[in-house]
């Protein structure tokens, strides 16, 4: 069976809340880089630190959600990478053009990877010094019209009412036990959630996929 760090390690997982038993000096931590941290983010910030698994420093209200902007991103390539575990979508290379038959000619050769990566071109103009227009995968370029493309792909490919609300709280809210929320808020695929919530998706990444023992996602994905 695979083994998460946290297994070879003796890290823990949270399980209704987080451990916030040990503190940072009992784990080799320095309190004053950590208050020093704190004080660079400014007085109106919010944040916690996770450290083998517990909760050894925290500030401000990590109870409440906040929009996580940029940071869904990631969150997105987790659903993708849950798609292609149940067979959805067979590779990140796959082309979305069956999705979306009436893309424009010089789209039609984009695949996932192109829309996780910022390579889509999706509504540039992008051109070469003959003026022909640059096929997906040319250039990066950060683009939330490619963004909203990856979640409205994402939306068709897993079929649910509630957009990626719906599959996020399937797959990852309810296994991970989230606290205060969902993972995903909207048709906007936008991630509206508590630091200790989120803390929690950070927790899962860094496992590899695996939450308390059991693999939820191949850690190949990883």
């Amino acid at each position: 069976a695979p083994v998460s760090p946290a297994q070879s390690t003796n890290w823990v997982f949270p399980s209704a809340h987080w451990d916030a038993s040990r503190s940072p000096e009992s784990l080799g931590m320095n309190r004053s880089k950590l208050d020093a941290f704190k004080t660079s983010l400014g007085a109106a910030s919010t944040g916690g630190i996770i450290k083998n698994g517990y909760l050894v420093y925290s500030w401000g209200n990590i109870a409440a959600n906040y929009d996580w902007a940029s940071a869904a991103k990631p969150c997105l390539s987790t659903m993708l990478f849950a798609a292609i575990n149940e067979g959805r979508v067979a590779s990140p290379d796959s082309s979305i053009f069956p999705w979306w038959p009436t893309l424009r000619p010089g789209d039609q050769t984009m695949s996932y990877r192109h829309l996780a990566d910022m390579m889509s071109g999706y509504a540039c103009n992008d051109r070469d010094g003959l003026g022909n227009p640059l096929p997906p995968g040319s250039r990066w370029a950060y683009n939330d019209y490619a963004i909203m493309l990856y979640v409205e792909t994402l939306d068709k490919v897993f079929g649910t009412t509630d957009n990626l609300v719906t599959a996020g709280n399937q797959r990852f809210v309810g296994p991970l036990q989230f606290e205060d929320g969902v993972l995903f808020n909207s048709a906007l695929g936008t991630v509206k959630a508590s630091p200790r919530d989120f803390a929690r998706m950070g927790w899962f990444w860094l496992n590899s996929g695996n939450w308390n023992g059991t693999q939820l996602l191949p850690k190949h994905f990883f």
